[in-house]
């Protein structure tokens, strides 16, 4: 490597100052994309990246709903006919959309000091809009750990007097965005804590698919949309499933 290295100093010694201009700027332009390259060739701007995600999944192009930051990335959120696509630590996830209208998306695989609530095709005209979270469980401690569930007692067969009663109510206020979506910040507590885990369970699919047996908690949460005069223009609501 030295004598290679010193070969190439002999010869930049031997070409004219230009030369070696343009020889240093090949070299160092050789240098960025290998380092553009071992991170994946990251595009400039987190909408670019999110556009050519979508192009790699064979993707038509969303309506983009709202681009924001969370705590060191970037989230961009786009709707498409039947489900609504998010970027997330440079990868691509979906959320199912059954129908038209207004829908909340619980976003956040890495959930920190914050879960993500995006309100996506809002009513046109929505000034300001509102997030009423609600919030409960059963749970038990079981030696240095614990088990929650929907319903008393779960899946697990425990002694009924040894599960407690969990419940938590949230409202937010939310934040527009300029792409057109609403964006609710649900504050979480201590990483350790029974509540961040539990929030982390609404950013799973399988938790308004599952029986109350079977799932981690209930949940029901709704967004109500007001003009710039103060009155409603619509609601909507994602919740557990009903027994």
């Amino acid at each position: 490597m030295k004598k290679w290295w010193k070969k190439l100093e002999r010869a930049l010694e031997r070409i004219s100052r230009g030369k070696k201009l343009a020889v240093n700027l090949a070299l160092c332009a050789f240098l960025l994309v290998l380092i553009w390259s071992r991170f994946g060739y990251p595009l400039p701007t987190a909408e670019l990246e999110f556009r050519r995600m979508e192009r790699t999944h064979l993707l038509p192009a969303s309506e983009l709903q709202g681009v924001f930051r969370r705590e060191n990335e970037w989230v961009v959120v786009g709707l498409q006919e039947d489900s609504v696509l998010f970027s997330e630590d440079r990868s691509l996830d979906r959320w199912p959309r059954s129908v038209a209208g207004p829908a909340l998306v619980p976003i956040g695989r890495f959930v920190w000091t914050e879960l993500s609530v995006i309100a996506v095709d809002v009513p046109q005209g929505t000034a300001s809009a509102r997030l009423d979270l609600s919030m409960d469980c059963w749970y038990y401690l079981r030696g240095d750990g614990w088990s929650a569930s929907g319903e008393r007692g779960g899946s697990l067969g425990e002694n009924m007097d040894d599960w407690k009663p969990w419940a938590k109510d949230f409202h937010i206020e939310g934040e527009p965005l300029k792409e057109g979506g609403i964006l609710f910040r649900v504050p979480v507590g201590d990483r350790e804590s029974m509540e961040y885990e539990l929030l982390r369970l609404l950013t799973k699919q399988n938790t308004y698919q599952q029986s109350a047996k079977q799932r981690g908690l209930n949940c029901h949460m709704e967004a109500v949309f007001y003009g710039q005069d103060g009155r409603e223009l619509g609601r909507t609501a994602l919740s557990t499933l009903e027994e």
